[in-house]
């Protein structure tokens, strides 16, 4: 696929998944037409650089495993150092791979959930 027509799509359904499956929060969507997949995710968290680190991961893991990512994109409102709520990332694989990544994007979101756990957690009364 041309890299123009990747981020044109990857644009395209950033929009959509913020303005029409915004309360799903994460979603993996094969693009028939196009024969990749698309990962989605409405679930920014406070910190900024959490989202961005759990995206380089996945692209990181499917990278390793032979899935490129094409493009990607956001969309709706900026909410923290110019970060958008959604953000999307366009694959260049198939359906028959589907699961695989969904498994990725999984573990990787896990790790971000205790990574922010922990973080919001941490018991600093004996620093101060």
């Amino acid at each position: 696929m041309h890299v123009r027509k990747a981020q044109r799509l990857a644009n395209q359904y950033a929009s959509e998944a913020y303005w029409e499956y915004f309360s799903s929060h994460r979603g993996v969507w094969y693009l028939e037409d196009e024969g990749c997949l698309l990962i989605y995710n409405n679930h920014p968290y406070p910190i900024s650089s959490l989202s961005l680190c759990e995206r380089e991961r996945i692209k990181t893991r499917l990278l390793a495993v032979g899935v490129r990512t094409m493009a990607t994109a956001e969309a709706g409102p900026i909410i923290l150092d110019n970060q958008r709520y959604t953000s999307v990332m366009l694959l260049s694989c198939g359906d028959d791979r589907k699961q695989e990544v969904i498994e990725i994007a999984e573990d990787e979101t896990k790790k971000s959930f205790a990574l922010l756990d922990e973080l919001l957690n941490h018991d600093c009364s004996g620093v101060l």
